[in-house]
């Protein structure tokens, strides 16, 4: 079994938690003690209520104690506190392998170039349409993961499952951008703006996050898979606010 640190207690750290838990020693870090306590004491997540935690998952607030004998650090905090984090946690690095589940941009960066800056370790990424209340519920979840090959042997279960996707930046710039057009189509459906309307919206939503990222250096095709186009799905969700506190 992995020894994993999952720096971050929100809904999707907590996720996390429930499906690596299965095959693995699992500790979360959480700011707050008030969900440290609730976590260890009511083995339950703050913001996903039908979440039952496996006894033997644990969490810290302090963050030596929470990184030491892991095997793997995952990074699930928003991408506003992320470069704080990684501050934060440089003592304790050693040779863990860092994964990145966060998504956003930092003053138009990628969030892997601020782990690189911070960390000096390129990370591995796993991003794609995985709503955390769903994974919890095991409702059948696909994933894009990028850099090292083997990560997703820790991850998979009956119901998650991780695709190998090339194309580092354009994992990163469909998960950033998709929020933007998720809020858009927010607005225009609590304006009783029908299919018509929402269908242009996400189509050249698609488009223009597609042509942000060729000049990027991301793939076209991947805008077209679980990082671009299928994600369209889950951010209509989240735009209409159907969502707990995530990465």
């Amino acid at each position: 079994m992995n020894n994993i640190t999952i720096i971050g207690s929100g809904s999707f750290g907590c996720a996390i938690s429930y499906i690596l838990s299965k095959n693995n020693n699992v500790k979360i870090w959480s700011f707050k003690e008030e969900e440290k306590e609730y976590i260890n004491n009511e083995h339950k997540c703050m913001f996903l209520p039908d979440l039952v935690l496996d006894e033997k998952v644990k969490c810290y607030t302090n963050y030596e104690e929470a990184i030491k004998d892991s095997n793997y650090i995952i990074i699930a905090v928003p991408s506003s506190f992320l470069r704080k984090t990684c501050i934060d946690i440089k003592p304790y690095i050693r040779t863990q392998e860092v994964i990145l589940v966060s998504k956003g941009l930092e003053n138009g960066n990628l969030l892997s170039e601020v782990i690189k800056e911070e960390l000096n370790i390129i990370p591995s990424l796993i991003s794609g349409p995985s709503h955390a209340e769903q994974i919890v519920k095991d409702i059948p979840t696909y994933v894009n993961y990028c850099g090292n090959k083997t990560i997703n042997k820790i991850f998979e279960t009956d119901n998650f499952h991780l695709i190998y996707e090339e194309d580092y930046i354009g994992i990163q710039i469909g998960a950033a951008l998709k929020n933007i057009i998720s809020i858009l189509i927010g607005i225009a459906e609590e304006l009783n703006y029908k299919s018509n309307t929402i269908s242009y919206l996400i189509t050249n939503g698609l488009k223009e996050i597609k042509d942000i990222g060729i000049k990027l250096g991301a793939k076209e095709s991947t805008f077209y898979g679980l990082s671009g186009l299928l994600r369209r799905a889950e951010g209509r969700r989240r735009g209409r606010g159907e969502d707990h506190r995530d990465r």
